[in-house]
């Protein structure tokens, strides 16, 4: 959403992986201000039996570290994001790992902090964060630092 321009939603199909399209985005549409991801994160295919009738599930992996680099293209310095991830396969962990590799980028808004689906079966973990001002926070020392800790 860019309030800046509009108050009305705009819904688009995005291949986050994609950062060429990414960056049309921002240019056409962006930056935006907040950006809400909900089940984004698969680093596993599917296993059901419905995804290998219906489709490749070997390619509906979606990774979480090329979907928090789309998120930074997309925005500006202070874009916040909330992103809900199901844990199928590892995924909050993997998620976790992908922000603490960029940690030196962004701001944790509020601690992840888990939910349950209605029917009680579902775990669904809110990472909420946003991204920094400048890409190099601190010294050169520091960064190095941090990088090997």
């Amino acid at each position: 959403h860019n309030k800046s321009e509009s108050l009305q939603l705009q819904f688009r199909a995005l291949d986050w992986t994609d950062l060429a399209t990414c960056a049309q985005l921002h240019k056409d549409a962006g930056p935006f201000d907040a950006i809400i991801i909900s089940d984004g994160v698969l680093v596993a295919p599917p296993s059901g039996p419905m995804w290998h009738k219906v489709g490749d599930a070997e390619h509906m992996v979606s990774l979480p570290g090329p979907l928090l680099d789309a998120t930074r293209l997309l925005g500006h310095p202070n874009t916040e994001v909330i992103l809900a991830v199901v844990d199928r396969a590892g995924d909050v962990q993997e998620t976790a790992r992908a922000l603490l590799d960029r940690r030196h980028w962004l701001d944790i808004v509020g601690f992840p902090h888990d939910l349950l689906a209605d029917e009680g079966s579902t775990k669904v973990t809110i990472f909420h964060f946003r991204w920094k001002n400048r890409p190099n926070v601190g010294s050169e020392v520091t960064q190095k630092l941090w990088s090997n800790i």
